[in-house]
């Protein structure tokens, strides 16, 4: 198994850009690997902070991911892991890895020691 540790510059509350710095990488990369790896919270830069309690910006990271997830289905052999802010039953969010491959979630890992 050939594997990419991603080594980006995600910028704090840019999902856009951000979703653009991950596909970029997945375009160079993709035909060279078989998972790439990318950085905690890469989707929303760290650390998100207070904008997780905006209601547009949680939005907008299920927006995110499910554009992702879109763009995953054109690389179906290529795995990703990627680090992103998930929503819990009570409303809360867990610091959580993500392994992705061709449009689906394959598993949730969540951050279990947070400082």
């Amino acid at each position: 198994m050939r594997f990419t540790i991603a080594q980006c510059n995600p910028t704090v509350g840019d999902l856009s850009g951000n979703l653009k710095r991950i596909k970029t990488v997945i375009e160079r990369v993709a035909n060279k690997t078989d998972l790439i790896i990318f950085s905690e919270l890469i989707v929303t830069g760290y650390p998100p902070q207070d904008l997780l309690t905006y209601t547009p910006f949680k939005n907008d990271i299920q927006t995110t991911l499910q554009a992702l997830l879109d763009y995953s289905r054109g690389y179906p052999d290529l795995g990703l892991i990627v680090g992103v802010p998930m929503v819990t039953k009570k409303d809360r969010y867990t610091n959580s890895a993500l392994v992705i491959q061709n449009g689906e979630v394959l598993h949730q890992q969540d951050k279990t020691l947070l400082p």
